[in-house]
This record gives structure tokens, C-alpha cells and sequence, in this order.
């Protein structure tokens, strides 16, 4: 994966080949609870806590950028279902990831 492409850090369905709808703010979302709650060891959760990062920043991203535009903007449009799982992602973070990664 190239980390200067836009789609770095987006969840993008393994049959569709492209981000589908709120997949990748909907992942950090989901991900940051898992990393909360403790449920994986030390070395998954250090590798998944870097991935649910690398999802929050391209949700962001996404939702800044607004209405799909070629590469760049939300999935499909779907900006309106972005801020709640970025939100509920950003308050799980504080306590899980380092002040400059999120």
C-alpha cells in the first residue's frame, strides 16, 4: 500500500475494491472500543491500535474534503453517517494513543 495514496488507511471491501459507505469511520469506531475494553494482547493491540489510527486520519480527511471527488471526499457521499463514529473514535483515542497521532 502506497501511504501517499488517498485510499491509505480506508477500509476498502475486498469484493467491491473500494470503500463502501462509513466502513472506515464505522472501523476506528469499532476498534477503538476493542482497544479500550482490552480484549486483544499486547502485540495485536499495538498493531491494531496503528491501523485504527491510520482509519480515524482517512475518515477525517474524508469528511473535510466533503462529496465524493475522484479519490478524495466521503464514500459514496455518505458524509452525514462520518462524525458520530469519528467522535465516539476521538474520545476513545485520548487515553489509548500518543497527543500527535490523533
Amino acid at each position: 500500500t502506497d501511504p501517499t495514496s488517498p485510499q491509505y488507511g480506508r477500509i476498502i471491501d475486498p469484493y467491491a475494491l473500494e470503500e463502501i459507505q462509513y466502513a472506515t469511520p464505522c472501523f476506528a469506531n469499532s476498534a477503538t472500543l476493542l482497544l479500550k475494553e482490552g480484549f486483544y494482547n499486547a502485540s495485536f493491540s499495538a498493531f491494531l491500535l496503528n491501523r485504527t489510527i491510520l482509519a480515524l486520519d482517512a475518515a477525517i480527511t474524508a469528511l473535510v474534503f466533503g462529496q465524493p471527488h475522484g479519490d478524495q471526499g466521503c464514500a459514496q457521499g455518505h458524509c452525514n453517517f462520518y462524525t458520530m463514529p469519528i467522535m465516539y473514535a476521538l474520545e476513545g483515542l485520548t487515553d489509548l494513543a500518543p497527543a500527535d497521532k490523533i
